[in-house]
C-alpha cells in the first residue's frame, strides 16, 4: 500500500483557509488547461453532465466516510474504478471549492458575532472549505519525481475491450436477451438499437409502420462538439434478424407503438442494474465464457453489424456520435452480420470528419503533405 499525505489540521486563521482554498482553485484550473493542450489538443470538450456529478458525489461521499479519500481510492483492483474515483474527487473538490468560495464571501459581509447563527453557518462553511481544499492539495501523483521507475500507486492493468466477445456461437445475442426475463425488453432494446443503457431512462420510442420498425433515441453525452441528441432508425421486418422481428412483435402487440424505459423497476440506478443482471444472464448461458456480457457488449456487436452494412457517417449517426472517428472504438468489420442493420439513419446533427473526395485521393493527398498543406478530414 502506498503512503499518502495525511490531510493537514484545520490553520487557526479563517483567512488562511480561504487564501489555501483560491490557490489550490487556481492550480487547479491551471492543471486543467494544460491537460487540454497536451492531451486535446487546444480541443474545446464539455464539463461533466449533471447527471455525472450527481455520481461523483455520491462516490465522494463514499470515500469521505470510509477514511482518506485517496487512500480508499486506490482500494479497488479494477482501473476503471480508480480513474472513476480520481476524476470524482477532482471534480467535487474543485466544484465545492468554488462553492464554498461564494458562500464565505456572501457570509463575510454579514454580522458574524460570535454564538449567532450566521458565525455558526460561516464556522461550518470554512471547515468544509478547508476539507475539499486538503483532498485536493494531497493528491498523490503517479511516480516518485526522484526515481520515476518507482510508482506510488499500482494502477490495475486495464481489461479486455467489450468489443470481444470470444468464442461464442453467431445468436449469442438472442441467447442472452432470452435468459433475461425481468429486463427483457431493455435488454432487445439494446441488441437491436445498439443504444447505451443509460439513454434507456429517457425512453426509446418504438413503432412500426408499413412493415418497418422505427427506433428514436435520446442521445446521451451530448455537448456542443459531441453526440447526437436524437437518433432515428429505420429496420424492414424480416426474418433476415430475429432479434428485429421480436422487438416488432412487442410493439404490434402494444398497439403499434410503444416506449421502453426502466418504469416498474425501482432500482436508484437502473441503468447499472441492468447491466449487473446482463452480466449475470450470460455466466448463466454460457457457463465458463471469461468475458463478461453487458448492454455494452451488445453496442459493440450493433456497431460491427453497422459496419458491414452502412457508410461511416451513418455508422456515426447511429450510434449517437457527432465525430466520425469516435466510431473506432466500437465493434469490429470481422464481427459484423449482414441483415441486422438498419437500412435508414437520421440524426439531429451532421458527422464531423468525412473525409472528402480530394483527401481520398493518394497522389493528390501526398502532394498536400509534402507542401505544409494538411487535406480535409
Amino acid at each position: 500500500m502506498a503512503e499518502f499525505l495525511p490531510l493537514p489540521p484545520m490553520p487557526d486563521d479563517p483567512f488562511e483557509i480561504v487564501t489555501q482554498g483560491r490557490a489550490a482553485l487556481q492550480i487547479r484550473r491551471a492543471e486543467k488547461a494544460l491537460w487540454v493542450i497536451k492531451e486535446r489538443h487546444g480541443q474545446i470538450f464539455q464539463p461533466p453532465s449533471a447527471s455525472t456529478i450527481a455520481d461523483y458525489k455520491r462516490d465522494v461521499e463514499r470515500l469521505m466516510k470510509r477514511g482518506h479519500p485517496w487512500e480508499e481510492a486506490a482500494k479497488t483492483t479494477k482501473i476503471k474504478t480508480w480513474l472513476k474515483r480520481k476524476s470524482a474527487l477532482l471534480a467535487i473538490c474543485e466544484k465545492e471549492i468554488e462553492r464554498l468560495l461564494k458562500e464565505q464571501d456572501r457570509l463575510q459581509r454579514t454580522k458574524r458575532q460570535p454564538g449567532t447563527a450566521e458565525f455558526q453557518e460561516w464556522m461550518d462553511v470554512l471547515e468544509q472549505l478547508h476539507t475539499y481544499t486538503a483532498i485536493l492539495v494531497t493528491r498523490p501523483p503517479m511516480q516518485d519525481p526522484e526515481n520515476p521507475q518507482v510508482k506510488i500507486i499500482e494502477i490495475p492493468s486495464k481489461k479486455a475491450s467489450k468489443r470481444r466477445i470470444g468464442n461464442l456461437p453467431d445468436d449469442w445475442r438472442e441467447m442472452l436477451v432470452a435468459c433475461m426475463q425481468k429486463w427483457h425488453p431493455q435488454a432487445l432494446v439494446c441488441a437491436v438499437t445498439g443504444c447505451r443503457p443509460s439513454e434507456i431512462t429517457a425512453g426509446i420510442q418504438l413503432s412500426v409502420k408499413d412493415g418497418k420498425l422505427i427506433a428514436k433515441v435520446a442521445g446521451k453525452k451530448c455537448g456542443l462538439y459531441s453526440g447526437q441528441e436524437l437518433r432515428s432508425m429505420t429496420w424492414p421486418i424480416t426474418d433476415t434478424s430475429p432479434l428485429v422481428g421480436d422487438l416488432a412483435k412487442m410493439v404490434i402487440k402494444a398497439g403499434g407503438q410503444l416506449t421502453v424505459d426502466y418504469s416498474g423497476h425501482k432500482n436508484t440506478n437502473p441503468a447499472k442494474a441492468l447491466s449487473a443482471a446482463m452480466t449475470q444472464a450470460g455466466k448463466r448461458a454460457f457457463p465458463g465464457h471469461k468475458v463478461s456480457l453487458t448492454p455494452y457488449s451488445l453496442r459493440h456487436a450493433a456497431a460491427s453489424d453497422l459496419k458491414i452494412s452502412l457508410s461511416a457517417e451513418d455508422v456515426s449517426k447511429a450510434l449517437g456520435h457527432q465525430a466520425i472517428g469516435t466510431q473506432s472504438t466500437y465493434g469490429t468489420r470481422q464481427q459484423g452480420h449482414a441483415g441486422r442493420a438498419p437500412t435508414q439513419v437520421e440524426a439531429t446533427k451532421e458527422v464531423r470528419g468525412i473525409r472528402s473526395e480530394l483527401s481520398d485521393r493518394p497522389a493528390r493527398r501526398t502532394k498536400l503533405i509534402k507542401a505544409g498543406m494538411r487535406p480535409a478530414g
